[in-house]
């Protein structure tokens, strides 16, 4: 696993937690993440200028309760005999990946930050590291191309501004089943609701991805369409931004829906990366169109036998009879 940064990223990219750690002469130099936090997080280097982050466990585990095969870091545990304790090591092997070991890093430590024991953080970490697993054993190097980006955005305006207000915390992050799967992005009792994102007022077409998308098992389904427009540094938000600000939310509900909104941007391909910042954009609006009836799109029952991977462009002229408002009181 290679991952270089363009120069732009470069000249974006946040400093470096484990900067000022000095290689020690021998085992492991060490600075302390947060003192607020509730585990004991601590950033290292050791004596081969390998940069990691260590958790310790006190009197946690003497060893793995099962194998992390994360591509590009050694995971391990270490016992300090004098002391009675077990630390989690995970030691970065190439620095060339360096960005996307803080994402990792950065997750963990959000995760736990509700965490009320030892016990219980570890648990979570160790939850949180198969699911990185997962990630870092895609191809594509683990970047999100421009119009996913675009996707997730328009995905997570939808989740903060109306789901969020409507449902809550907890019932928002349940709701969002497209990343578990699930043909149409959430899902909250009666209603499923399927979001496409279109860069500029210009396009009156979406991209339908599969016959399933609009053929929802409920009984009411919503399509968003939220256009977006490209925004300078001072104006519109990042995807990152809209992360932190709904992770600063999540959290704040407890540590449940905080991983569960976690999981949910892993099994997307998402991770705090810095080039991420570069791309920022501005809701210009939200359509809402109500699938139903003779609304125009091609139902699973309709695919011929023998055919398979089923995607086509739907015009928005043509369902504007279908126009709808949003679910619930919000009306972003």
């Amino acid at each position: 696993m290679t991952i270089r940064m363009t120069r732009a990223s470069m000249a974006n990219a946040r400093p470096r937690p484990w900067g000022g750690i000095q290689v020690p002469s021998s085992g492991i130099g060490a600075r302390r993440v947060d003192p607020r936090h509730p585990l004991d997080f601590f950033w290292i280097r050791n004596d081969t200028g390998r940069i990691g982050l260590m958790l310790r466990l006190l009197d946690g585990p003497p060893s793995l309760p099962f194998r992390v095969d994360l591509a590009g870091v050694d995971v391990a545990v270490r016992q300090d005999p004098v002391e009675g304790t077990s630390s989690l090591l995970l030691l970065l092997q190439d620095a060339a990946d360096s960005d996307l070991f803080a994402a990792l890093g950065s997750d963990l430590l959000d995760s736990t930050a509700a965490v009320g024991d030892t016990t219980t953080g570890f648990a979570v970490v160790m939850r949180r590291l198969q699911r990185w697993q997962a990630l870092l054993s895609r191809p594509r190097h683990h970047r999100l191309a421009a119009a996913e980006l675009q996707g997730l955005f328009g995905e997570l305006s939808v989740l903060d501004r109306v789901l969020m207000p409507w449902l809550g915390p907890q019932a928002t992050v349940e709701s969002w089943r497209g990343p578990l799967g699930e043909p149409q992005d959430f899902c909250t009792g009666s209603t499923a609701i399927e979001v496409k994102a279109l860069l500029g007022t210009g396009r009156q077409e979406v991209h339908i991805s599969s016959a399933d998308q609009l053929e929802a098992s409920l009984q009411n389904l919503l399509l968003a369409v939220v256009t977006l427009s490209v925004a300078s540094e001072d104006t519109g938000a990042s995807l990152p931004e809209i992360v932190l600000s709904l992770r600063t939310r999540f959290g704040e509900a407890g540590a449940t829906p905080l991983e569960a909104f976690n999981d949910r941007l892993l099994a997307v391909g998402y991770a705090d990366l810095d080039e991420y910042h570069e791309h920022r954009f501005s809701v210009e609006r939200f359509d809402w169109f109500r699938v139903e009836g003779a609304f125009p799109r091609i139902r699973p029952s309709a695919v011929p036998g023998g055919v398979s991977r089923v995607s086509y462009m739907l015009s928005l002229l043509a369902c504007e009879s279908f126009r709808s408002t949003p679910p619930g009181a919000a009306v972003p």
